[in-house]
């Protein structure tokens, strides 16, 4: 397989755009079940404490 010279077409932007929205869609996945497992803490720590 020989490429050709010159700058590839969109191929690299769109995938970078995809890496780019697949991140986002980790982070924020990540971030609910750190708050979600937060939320689970802070319910025991109410209702161990009162």
């Amino acid at each position: 397989m020989k490429n050709r010279t010159g700058p590839p077409p969109t191929p690299t932007r769109q995938t970078r755009r995809n890496f780019a929205a697949g991140m986002t869609l980790f982070m924020l996945f990540i971030i609910i079940v750190l708050l979600w497992e937060f939320k689970g803490y802070v319910y025991q720590f109410f209702t161990g404490t009162l």
